[in-house]
């Protein structure tokens, strides 16, 4: 039996970010005989799965591209790849999912009705815990059934959306940097992160935060201020830029420093997917505000943190709700 296992999501750093914790769970399921790899598109270093996958990164630009095509162009390159079991961790790839365009031009990954048909008010498929648990339901049947046919008693369980909550990454690379940032910035009295940059999937109206936040944090100088974009910079000694402080791709610590900060202010895009960690979600004393358009889910609904979910975009709210937030602390 081969004893090689790929990962592949041909899909944005935030679907690589929500699937790290399924692919952890096979892993830590599986000993030290079997060797991991994960394919896809993005930077090899911007997200961190587990310590026993090698990332590979085929010399073309496959976004969005079936599995099986990139298992046929890696396997040519590599004969280890082409005999691997390979396993699609992106969400939009559970059994009978199809691409769907309405008649307003919108976009979503359908899954069947009962008959087998596809229409509106067919099931869309939302990247959430509920979604994930479903797609590793599916992967690790398969893995199971893989194993049975080689006559192997390996079984690896099936996980509970619990069980996919991602483990808060502790050691990333740079993790000396954040921890210097972090302790400089003792001394203020709440931090604040927002995940400022534009979002690549309709999350929400790309608007910019400095602009509307300019002078609240002028009038604010005891409250820290990370932006995870320098978009329209605001010069001031109560806001870092992370880029200026962490090496690019710095993905993994910005996972690290939401653990030292209060609150945070995001959409379910890039950066914003980090905040679902355990040390997070499971923190009762902070405050998660998601500003996302009403057509995407939630990703975790079950947790301690205070979770404020608005698709109001407007200046006023995003004021008001920093400011509510900020006075509890």
């Amino acid at each position: 039996m081969n004893k090689t296992i790929v990962f592949y999501n041909s899909h944005q750093n935030g679907d690589l970010i929500h699937c790290r914790q399924g692919v952890r769970w096979i892993i830590d399921h599986l000993d030290d005989t079997f060797k991991f790899f994960f394919v896809h598109n993005k930077n090899p270093e911007a997200v961190f799965f587990h310590e026993k996958i090698t990332v590979v990164k085929p010399q073309t630009d496959f976004h969005a591209f079936p599995m099986q095509a990139l298992k046929e162009y890696c396997g040519n390159q590599d004969a280890t790849l082409r005999d691997a079991f390979w396993i699609n961790t992106w969400v939009g790839s559970l059994d009978g999912a199809r691409d769907f365009i309405f008649a307003d031009n919108s976009y979503a990954v359908l899954l069947p009705d009962a008959n087998g048909f596809f229409s509106q008010n067919s099931e869309k498929i939302q990247d959430t815990l509920s979604f994930q648990r479903r797609l590793y339901a599916q992967r690790i049947n398969a893995l199971n059934e893989y194993f049975a046919e080689n006559f192997s008693t390996r079984v690896v369980p099936l996980p509970t959306e619990e069980d996919l909550v991602c483990t808060w990454n502790s050691n990333p690379k740079n993790k000396a940097l954040v921890d210097s940032l972090v302790e400089k910035n003792s001394g203020f009295d709440s931090t604040v992160l927002i995940c400022n940059g534009d979002t690549m999937s309709s999350q929400r109206e790309n608007f910019i935060y400095e602009d509307i936040i300019r002078q609240y944090v002028s009038d604010n100088p005891n409250i820290c201020f990370y932006f995870t974009s320098k978009i329209s910079e605001i010069n001031s000694d109560n806001v870092f830029y992370i880029d200026d402080y962490f090496p690019i791709p710095n993905l993994n610590e910005i996972e690290y420093l939401m653990k030292f900060c209060d609150v945070i202010f995001t959409s379910q895009s890039g950066p914003g997917c980090l905040a679902f960690t355990d040390e997070i979600v499971n923190d009762e004393n902070k405050v998660l505000c998601v500003l996302c358009s009403s057509a995407v889910e939630l990703f975790n609904s079950n947790t301690k943190c205070k979770v404020i979910y608005s698709q109001d975009f407007s200046e006023s709210n995003i004021l008001t709700l920093l400011d509510k937030f900020i006075s509890q602390k």
